[in-house]
């Protein structure tokens, strides 16, 4: 039986450089976010997993295809995995999560453009740490999928706040009613998360606000992730002259007990981060 064990950060960083430099098959993990994970070895195996409300986000590393699969299937939680990859995934990695109960659920790719074009001056409209609940809610609200759109932690969502990393409209009482969070990583940003329920225009009016922070920091390159089948979206970032890249983010999901989380489905959403 799998036991788990929480390791303090050192420690599993320790693990996982270990393991990152031996001889590899098979592995999702890519510099992910080693905070609140715990961790599970063999000699020739890795298994991460960092819980998020109702399910857990599985990565690995490992050397072992038949070790692989036998661990896959000893995992009884609702369980979501994760491959972000250029190329196909090849047949021995769909074979494995195949045997070991997982299924496709979502694919995403990743869309980029080197070259940004202010829409005006930029409007601060910084969201405030009392806020917090109220993007919480409605990023419940809008994203159709928990386990496949990652919604943000309270704690996460709060670290962008302070950062200045989260732009938000107001209606007339002064209440968030859409919200736009984003990362920035030297001159690169990075859209995280899109979600309202004003208007269409003020909807993208977060983004041309955005745009114009941009050019104040001197920013040009900027990437989103957009549902590969979600067209509405799609369609608008490439008007921006949004293109892909290549990078796809292949989400496969066993839920315990064949219980399946309950979701909004909602094939307008304009949402999608990369918090992991």
């Amino acid at each position: 039986m799998i036991q788990f064990t929480e390791l303090d950060f050192l420690e599993t960083q320790n693990l996982v450089r270990r393991f990152a430099f031996q001889k590899k098959m098979f592995s999702n993990y890519f510099m992910n976010d080693l905070k609140g994970m715990m961790s599970f070895h063999t000699d020739g195996t890795l298994l991460l997993k960092k819980n998020y409300v109702n399910f857990c986000r599985i990565y690995f590393i490992s050397d072992n295809k038949s070790e692989l699969i036998k661990l896959f299937s000893e995992l009884n939680n609702t369980d979501a995995i994760n491959i972000p990859t250029k190329k196909d995934i090849d047949e021995d990695m769909l074979e494995i999560l195949k045997a070991g109960g997982y299924k496709s659920l979502t694919v995403y790719e990743r869309l980029y453009k080197n070259t940004n074009e202010a829409r005006g001056e930029f409007e601060e409209s910084f969201a405030k740490p009392e806020d917090v609940d109220t993007i919480m809610s409605l990023l419940l609200e809008q994203l159709f999928n928990p386990i496949s759109d990652r919604i943000p932690s309270r704690e996460e969502i709060l670290d962008s706040i302070y950062k200045k990393q989260v732009l938000v409209n107001r209606d007339t009482e002064d209440n968030v009613n859409g919200v736009l969070i984003f990362s920035i990583e030297g001159k690169k940003c990075n859209f995280l998360e899109w979600a309202s329920t004003a208007s269409a225009g003020e909807s993208l009016f977060l983004f041309y606000n955005a745009f114009n922070l941009m050019n104040e920091k001197g920013i040009e390159r900027s990437t989103i992730w957009v549902r590969s089948d979600n067209l509405r979206p799609k369609k608008i970032y490439q008007s921006w002259g949004y293109q892909p890249d290549g990078l796809k983010d292949y989400t496969f999901v066993k839920y315990a007990n064949n219980n399946v989380i309950t979701v909004k489905r909602c094939d307008d959403s304009i949402s999608r981060h990369k918090f992991s």
